[in-house]
């Protein structure tokens, strides 16, 4: 029996920063129970939760952590055994996730609620059935506590087989599931059968041996996407090369093919999901390498908002060339600027430089009328505002909105950091926002700021 305890009894020393019992590192390198107990007396808070509401009990189940810490957290005050966690999932969740059978026996004997339904609509069963769990006795455990594998959907609409089938390697756990009245060939909300499903695993025999059972026909879903397109959004744990694509090719699929949003494969693909050799197979079967989609996105666009380096190298030694007939030069550096975060910098230099290769000039406007002067001081990236001012841009540049990149900086500053540099490189303390606001006026009602020496925004 686990007898719940305070973990703050005892001491009082004050919490270090950061809190190494939130960072996933502390617990891939497989910490033993003292190094645990150790951060907790140093003042590491064990039932915090991180911005993403993962705790250290859910990391530890997450790594694979020992039975012995595990154990020792969950007796902690403020991890009980329903607590909600990322997602709005339990601790059962996580000790599912990682097939650990034994530990989501002893949360149940603990209360752990078995028909917690997560916020993406994931039941236990169907989360560790999308999440890769092929353990039958998992299976049979939850079923035998009352999960009900026909009547438990995702949101879309998809049964623990059908989310299994990209995970699947033989036909055994398709003929446990079947026991429930579960098949491959049941469709989901959008008309996407098994075959699809099993098409995002890439498992080029388990596919054939689909087909040669006859679920090819429904290779198709109500979207328009056919397996290329499922092949192309691969699983969490997966990409996949070539190897599935030329099979699908093989089978007749056409690679290129858009769905009702205009998304083709290659669209997909490139967001950052792609192989090299799989990429260089699907463009060379893309007829049209700056189709566009509805959003008026090409592959190109969608590889410089989400993809790598690579997805776009990958584009440009395929043929891709800039088609200023179809779209505008500028959409694709809106396109580059659309996720930027300061932590992925040195990737988006690097897109930078291939743009430049091919002809396409990084200084010009964002959406909005905004500089990179404006993107860097909302994102309070000091390398960003670096490389605006090398590229001369104007510091004052008034948006579309009529706001100036200081002016920017100070609704989402933390710090002066970023204020004191803008000023420094020639920011107008005078300029105002529509409303007549000065850069003081905004930085006084920043919350983060008030409390500090903000005289030198005065104009």
């Amino acid at each position: 029996m686990i007898l719940l305890t305070s973990w703050s009894a005892g001491f009082s020393v004050q919490a270090q920063e950061p809190n190494q019992l939130l960072d996933r590192e502390f617990w891939r390198n497989q910490p033993s129970l003292e190094m645990v107990q150790s951060r907790i007396q140093a003042g590491d808070d064990p039932t915090a939760l991180d911005r993403y509401d993962f705790d250290a009990l859910s990391w530890a189940l997450i790594e694979d952590a020992s039975v012995d810490i595990l154990r020792h957290l969950l007796t902690l005050e403020g991890n009980d055994v329903n607590k909600l966690t990322h997602d709005a999932r339990t601790y059962v969740f996580w000790a599912a996730y990682r097939d650990n059978l034994a530990f989501v026996k002893e949360l149940h004997d603990l209360g752990a609620d078995l028909s917690i339904v997560d916020e993406h609509g994931y039941s236990l069963l169907n989360f560790a059935a999308v999440t890769g769990q092929t353990n039958k006795e998992l299976y049979q455990y939850l079923k035998q506590h009352g999960a009900d594998p026909f009547n438990e959907l995702n949101h879309d609409g998809a049964h623990a087989l059908l989310l299994l089938a990209p995970f699947l390697q033989d036909w055994d756990l398709v003929m446990y599931f079947e026991e429930s009245g579960l098949s491959l060939s049941d469709k989901d909300k959008n008309g996407a059968s098994g075959f699809l499903y099993a098409c995002k695993g890439g498992n080029v025999e388990f596919l054939r041996e689909l087909v040669a059972e006859g679920m090819f026909e429904d290779s198709v879903d109500d979207l328009a996407r056919n397996g290329a397109h499922y092949a192309a959004m691969s699983t969490r744990r997966r990409t996949n090369g070539v190897e599935v694509f030329s099979l699908l090719h093989e089978f007749g699929l056409r690679l290129d093919v858009a769905d009702h949003e205009g998304v083709t494969p290659l669209m997909i693909y490139v967001q950052g999901k792609s192989e090299p050799d799989g990429l260089a197979f699907l463009a060379g079967h893309t007829e049209n390498l700056n189709a566009l989609d509805k959003s008026g996105y090409s592959a190109m666009h969608h590889a410089l908002s989400s993809g790598n380096p690579e997805d776009v190298q990958g584009l440009i030694d395929a043929g891709w060339k800039s088609d200023p007939t179809l779209f505008k030069p500028e959409s694709l550096v809106r396109a580059l600027a659309s996720n930027y975060a300061s932590r992925n910098h040195d990737l988006f230099m690097s897109k930078i430089q291939m743009l430049r290769a091919v002809g396409v000039n990084p200084n010009q406007l964002l959406d909005g009328g905004e500089s990179w002067f404006h993107l860097g001081a909302r994102t309070q990236s000091m390398e960003l505002l670096k490389f605006a001012a090398l590229q001369r841009l104007e510091i004052n540049q008034v948006s579309e909105e009529g706001m100036t990149p200081l002016l920017e900086a100070c609704l989402t500053a933390t710090n002066l950091d970023v204020l004191n540099w803008l000023v420094s490189v020639g920011a107008d303390v005078a300029q105002t926002t529509p409303f007549g606001e000065t850069a003081h006026d905004l930085a006084m009602e920043n919350e983060a700021l008030v409390s500090m020496n903000l005289d030198f925004l005065k104009p």
